[in-house]
């Protein structure tokens, strides 16, 4: 699908590319928010082809050309493609298991008390609450890529700080990576009642839709959220609906995010306004 983007956007990566502007990527970014960053590296792809200018360095590229150049030797030629993709989606595996390992580890060896814990995956982890509620004893137990099954296996790591209030948001994960929303809603279940029989008030916060690149499992977020949202009626839990304002049609927008999946400090802003009340 051609993604179309203005002329102005298009002078701004053909000067990126050419070398003519001395912006870094990360700038670019920045200049050009109004579209998503994969449009972006798209964009340079194709200018950088058009131009005859390599954009290697753009994409880091060179893990990628090491993994060719040691392969192409050991295996044939018919064969090489997909050897190289296997070694990457190791690499790539082992960089994402090792942090989680790494988070989960340290989770369990600090255990500073707190009146209120964050938990979740990366849209939890990423924002510092402490300083956001800086009157607040808040504590983040977010682990990028989390699944509902990793978080209801680490429990015990939020229980042993104490928390009088949890707030969860799970889900998005596990539907990218195509578990079933009923799976999904009984591990939320499971959560939901362990802190519960701990004495520690829970409140549930909706899975929030994604951009136009990953919109193929807005609908299925959508369901998952009427089930959360039944769930928390029926056991009498606060069921904070951020996915209405954060995602406003049902689809997260640019405006609050640079990758369509994770969030930006706009974003977070409207997050914190609308748990404020409930933080404290």
């Amino acid at each position: 699908m051609d993604i179309k983007i203005n002329q102005v956007q298009q002078s701004l990566i053909e000067n990126f590319v050419c070398g003519s502007d001395e912006l870094d990527l990360y700038a670019l970014v920045k200049k050009l928010s109004d579209i998503s960053i994969y449009t972006l590296l798209q964009k340079i792809k194709e200018c950088g082809e058009t131009h005859g200018v390599s954009v290697v360095t753009v994409f880091h590229l060179r893990q990628f050309e090491d993994v060719w150049h040691k392969l192409r030797e050991q295996v044939p030629a018919e064969e090489l493609m997909a050897a190289v993709c296997s070694q990457m989606s190791m690499l790539q595996t082992g960089s994402i298991v090792g942090k989680y390992c790494n988070d989960e580890s340290i989770y369990a060896s600090f255990s500073q008390l707190a009146d209120v814990v964050m938990f979740g995956d990366s849209i939890t982890e990423a924002p510092p609450w402490h300083e956001i509620f800086t009157d607040v004893k808040i504590v983040n137990r977010g682990i990028g890529g989390d699944i509902t099954r990793g978080m209801l296996a680490r429990i015990d790591t939020v229980l042993r700080l104490k928390p009088k209030k949890v707030f969860v948001m799970a889900g998005i994960n596990d539907l990218n990576l195509g578990y079933d929303i009923d799976g999904i809603l009984q591990r939320y279940e499971n959560i939901v009642g362990a802190f519960a029989d701990n004495g520690v008030e829970v409140f549930v916060q909706s899975t929030l839709y994604v951009g136009e690149r990953l919109k193929a499992v807005n609908k299925s977020v959508e369901l998952l959220n009427n089930k959360l949202s039944i769930m928390c009626q029926c056991r009498d839990i606060t069921f904070i609906d951020l996915a209405t304002v954060l995602c406003p049609g049902g689809i997260l927008p640019i405006t609050h995010s640079y990758d369509d999946l994770h969030l930006n400090g706009v974003a977070y802003e409207k997050w914190c306004r609308l748990i404020y009340d409930y933080v404290h």
